[in-house]
């Protein structure tokens, strides 16, 4: 409840600019520690050299890690493959 004798500053003091700048209260994004083109390179690469990716983590510092997936793994899962793959 506003009292006579107050302000409407002194109850609820705003930083808030019309225009291009920016509002104080907002939060800043933090940078991002990797880009899509570098996972992109990375997967290209794996690739590339003939190995397969069954996923790729990254952690918050931005390191890329591709797990590489055998063929072992994928016949355990019930996929069926040829005899021959896994020689």
């Amino acid at each position: 409840m506003i009292n006579r004798g107050s302000s409407l500053r002194e109850i609820a003091p705003l930083n808030v600019e019309i225009g291009s700048r920016r509002c104080p209260t907002d939060m800043a994004r933090a940078p991002s520690t990797f880009r899509q083109q570098d996972v992109t390179r990375a997967v290209k690469a794996v690739s590339a050299a003939g190995v397969n990716i069954a996923r790729v983590e990254i952690d918050k510092s931005g390191k890329i890690t591709i797990i590489t997936a055998n063929g072992s793994a994928a016949h355990d899962e019930g996929k069926e493959g040829n005899e021959w793959d896994r020689m």
